[in-house]
């Protein structure tokens, strides 16, 4: 991978992942607002923290990583479920229109969702 390309993305997991399909994401405010609270602060992310993963759940940064597991796992250790926060690689491509909206690979077998 060159220093400018980002992770390949990939398509949203089937929904017998046990995951939500990607529009059901996108009409979860929380997930709506994470994305954009993302967008809003990539300026300063790609200044302090290049190459490396955000998460965000509403209008807070959960943290900083230097692997998306290692965001998923403290995520959904907080009790958050899939759909409610947002894992983003931080790169000067992040907000292309390629990206589709921060789908990376994840072992999503190890987060089942649970709506109830």
């Amino acid at each position: 991978m060159t220093p400018n390309q980002q992770p390949e993305a990939t398509s949203p997991p089937a929904p017998e992942n046990g995951l939500p399909a990607l529009a059901d994401w996108a009409k979860n405010p929380i997930y709506v607002q994470s994305e954009q609270a993302f967008r809003r602060a990539l300026p300063e992310l790609l200044k302090r923290h290049h190459r490396k993963w955000a998460a965000y759940h509403g209008d807070e940064c959960l943290g900083i990583a230097p692997t998306q597991t290692e965001l998923w796992e403290r995520c959904t250790g907080r009790g958050l479920k899939p759909g409610e926060f947002t894992v983003r690689f931080i790169s000067e491509g992040a907000l292309d229109d390629t990206d589709e909206l921060g789908w990376m690979t994840v072992d999503f077998e190890r987060y089942k969702f649970d709506p109830e």
